[in-house]
């Protein structure tokens, strides 16, 4: 439940300037900037 809840997330990211409600994931930050960037 780690690499299928990253991909589940950064789907949910392009909607979402912040998609962390969560809040105090590094690693899914990291992959969320990249994918942002």
């Amino acid at each position: 439940m780690g690499i299928s809840d990253d991909s589940f997330d950064v789907r949910t990211l392009p909607p979402h300037p912040s998609p962390l409600p969560q809040g105090g994931e590094g690693e899914r930050e990291l992959i969320f900037m990249l994918f942002k960037a």
